[in-house]
Order: C-alpha cells, then structure tokens, then sequence
C-alpha cells in the first residue's frame, strides 16, 4: 500500500527542528536528497517513507501556468540566462513548453545570454553549482507553481499533496 502522509513531517531535533520537510525541499533539497540516498530498503520508518514520498512529490509537480509562446500548452522548461559571465539566472518568464517551436522562440528571445535548459522539476536544483544560483531557481520555482514568498509548514505540505 503506498504512503499518503496526512499531514506536514516536522523535524523534532537534528539540524532543523521545528522545520518541515516539505520546507526543506525550499531550502536544502540537496539535504533530503543526501538522506534519500542512505535510505535502507528493508523495514521503513516513517521518516524514511516521507521523505521517500516528498522527494517523487517533487518531482511530479506540474505547473499550471500555460507556455506564452502557444498559450495552450503547460510549461515544463526553464531557460537559464548568463547575464554577466559566471552569473546565471532564471524567472517563471524564461520558461516555454515542450514544443520545439516555443523552446526556440525562447531561445532566439535570450540571443546571447542563453546558458542551459532545466526541467521543471525539483531535481534541476542539484545541476546548479552555487547557493545563490539555487536560491534564484528556488524562487523561479514558486513562481511557476504560484506560491506565496513565505511558506509555513501546511502550505509547502498542500503543495506537495495535491
């Protein structure tokens, strides 16, 4: 039978107490994912089956905003933008859908300051190097799936949920 929390994983003690998981996925994914990656496969708490589930959560979000370029389509892809060099960028604006003709459109709009392509999906977090790079994907993040600056525990949890 496969796990369906009802409700928000708050760290009791550890590194960050009071915290939720499904806030942590904000501020340190790279944190869960290390903890992911020691999970044993025999019998599992219930630590272990959240963070199992908050992590493939992550990954399956949709965003429900729709590509400007065809306006029909859901957008799955954030261009990345090099405004300076070793400076990388993104917003919910540099995001197109899956179709060639709009990711090129995006592209040709960027010119000279396109970088890379991401999906977008929670995982892209760990192909960026810096904080700062990450923290500026994060916020790109709640912007494609419309949530609020300040996050408490049961709004990242609905989110996650849904």
């Amino acid at each position: 039978m496969p796990y369906i929390p009802s409700e928000p994983y708050i760290f009791k003690s550890g590194l960050y107490p009071g915290k939720s998981m499904e806030i942590l996925m904000f501020h340190n994914y790279g944190y869960l994912i290390f903890m992911f990656h020691k999970l044993g496969q025999v019998k599992r708490t219930i630590f272990e089956e959240h963070l199992a589930w908050i992590i493939t959560q992550g990954e399956n979000r949709k965003s429900k905003l729709k590509c400007r370029f065809c306006n029909t389509q859901i957008i799955n892809t954030f261009l990345i933008r090099q405004e300076i060099p070793f400076r990388y960028i993104t917003r919910a604006y540099n995001t197109s859908c899956q179709d060639n003709f709009c990711w090129n459109s995006l592209v040709h709009e960027a010119g000279r300051d396109y970088a890379m392509k991401l999906p977008i999906k929670f995982s892209s977090i760990l192909d960026l190097q810096k904080y700062s790079y990450k923290r500026i994907f994060i916020r790109a993040l709640r912007n494609v799936f419309l949530l609020p600056n300040h996050l408490t525990n049961e709004v990242a949890f609905r989110f996650f949920a849904e």
